[in-house]
Order: structure tokens, then C-alpha cells, then sequence
């Protein structure tokens, strides 16, 4: 029983499909916060095109040596790399029908964000015969995640509910989420460092360092903070108060070292994006 539940974890962890649960929780966070009815087929959508995309992402740039790499998810996902692109194949077949049951706003949104993932993992880009990718024009890299990522679940469950939301509401819940993703997401940047110095990519941590790269990702956290007391309190008084404890839990994962050593650390960084649905769960239950 032990030796399947750690099979379990293994495959839910390595296999991407925890990040695509923490889409689709962040989606779910979207409609919460909102008021509206969760469109199904679209979170169905969000969690099998995420699968797909991280799949890819290693799946294209398999890395070198990736048998005895010391990331123990480099390691289970090539030992398993045909399960993995059955996996991926299928997920991506399935995607199929359901982009067609989306609104046609939906599947613009869609098609632009497969455009610029295409083009952020493949060299597809010719400038004066030479071809290169999104991710390696300096800085685009942690811009571009950031903006896939909430653009992807918390503007296209709006776009889907078809419902007007005023624009400043829309805008002071969106930026301080894309500010979040940019804050996790340069946390990969530091633990990729080395091989982002080998590609050639020119991130935040390249080019200006570790110690840098702490302070701005700490400024980030506090101009998140301070957006988040711009919204109007008595319609987003959960998500305020959830939102600053996951700030604040956030730059905890950040500034302390020990943490940084948990095998587990990167995971716990994604799982913010859980945790933060969760939060504002439970803050909700508290207000009533």
C-alpha cells in the first residue's frame, strides 16, 4: 500500500499533474471570487492544456544527462517517457472537442496563447538567418510565464462566463495575481540558473544575480501587498485577507534558507497556487 501510494505521488508530482491541478485551482479562484458558475469544460480544458504544455516543455528540451540528473523529476519523467507522451498525446486529443464548445472569444484567447507558447518553447522566431525562441530574449522569459499564466486562468474564465465585469475591478484583481506568478515564477529562474547560464538565456538571476534576484523578488511581494489594499474591501474582503496571508507565506518560502534545502521546495512554491484558492476558501467560511 505504501509502495502505491508513493508510486501515486511520484506520477502526480512528476508528471506535471499537480502543476495542471494548480491551474485549474486558480481558475476556480477566478469563479469563486467573481460570483459566477464554474464553466466545467473549460476547467477540463485548463488542466489537460497545462498537462500538455509542461509535458512538452521537458519533452523538447530534454536535458542532457537526464538520467543521473539531480532533479529526481528529471529523473521519473524520462524513466517513464513513453507513458508520458501517451499521456500527453491523449490529453492533447481530448483538448480538441473541447476548445469547440468554448465561446469564440475563448478560443481567439486560445489561439494566441498557443501561438506565444509555440513560439516561447521552439526557435521559430528568423532574425537575419538565425532562428531563436521567446524565452531567449533577455528578460521575456519571466514576463511571459507570468502573463500565459493569468491570462490563461483568471482572465478566460471571465471571458467564458460572459459576464461584464467593470474594468478596474478586473484590473486590480488580475495584476496583483500576474505579480504573484512573476514572484514564483523567478524562483525557477534561480533554481535554473546553471542551465539557463549554459543555454545561453539571459533571466534575472544570469544577468544580475542571486542576491538581486531576492530583493526584487521581495519588492514584488510588497507591490502585490500594496495593490491588493487598493480593492474595495467589503466585495473582496475574503480575497484580501487570503491573499496577503499567501503574500506573506510566500515571501516566508522566499527569505528563509532552510526551506530552500526541502527536496520538496519547488513543489511547495507551485502549491501556492492551491493554497491560495484554499485561503480564500476558508476566509470566505469565516466572513459568513
Amino acid at each position: 500500500m505504501r509502495k502505491l501510494f508513493y508510486k501515486a505521488l511520484n506520477f502526480t508530482l512528476f508528471g506535471n499533474v499537480f502543476i495542471a491541478l494548480c491551474a485549474l485551482a486558480q481558475a476556480l479562484l477566478t469563479y469563486t471570487l467573481l460570483g459566477l458558475a464554474p464553466s466545467y469544460t473549460l476547467c477540463a480544458f485548463l488542466f489537460l492544456a497545462t498537462l500538455c504544455m509542461y509535458n512538452c516543455s521537458l519533452l523538447f528540451y530534454k536535458p542532457f544527462g537526464f538520467k543521473t540528473s539531480e532533479h529526481k523529476r528529471i529523473r521519473w519523467f524520462f524513466a517513464h517517457q513513453q507513458l508520458n507522451i501517451l499521456i500527453t498525446l491523449t490529453a492533447s486529443l481530448t483538448l480538441i472537442p473541447l476548445f469547440f464548445t468554448l465561446t469564440l472569444i475563448v478560443q481567439v484567447f486560445i489561439f494566441f496563447l498557443a501561438i506565444v507558447s509555440i513560439a516561447y518553447l521552439l526557435p521559430v522566431i528568423k532574425v537575419q538567418n538565425q532562428s531563436f525562441s521567446l524565452r531567449s530574449i533577455v528578460g521575456l522569459k519571466l514576463f511571459l510565464i507570468a502573463a500565459v499564466w493569468v491570462l490563461s486562468v483568471n482572465l478566460l474564465p471571465l471571458l467564458q462566463s460572459q459576464t461584464s465585469i467593470p474594468k478596474r475591478e478586473t484590473i486590480l484583481l488580475l495584476l496583483p495575481q500576474f505579480i504573484f506568478f512573476m514572484v514564483i515564477a523567478l524562483q525557477f529562474d534561480v533554481r535554473d540558473i546553471h542551465y539557463d547560464g549554459v543555454q545561453h538565456l539571459k533571466t534575472i538571476p544570469t544577468k544580475y544575480g542571486l542576491k538581486k534576484t531576492l530583493k526584487i523578488s521581495v519588492f514584488l511581494i510588497i507591490v502585490g501587498i500594496l495593490i491588493l489594499f487598493s480593492l474595495n474591501y467589503k466585495e473582496f474582503g475574503s480575497y484580501i485577507f487570503a491573499n496577503l496571508v499567501s503574500h506573506l507565506v510566500l515571501a516566508c518560502l522566499i527569505l528563509k534558507p532552510t526551506f530552500k534545502n526541502h527536496p520538496s521546495y519547488y513543489f511547495f512554491l507551485d502549491g501556492m497556487l492551491i493554497l491560495q484558492y484554499l485561503f480564500v476558501m476558508v476566509f470566505r467560511v469565516f466572513a459568513y
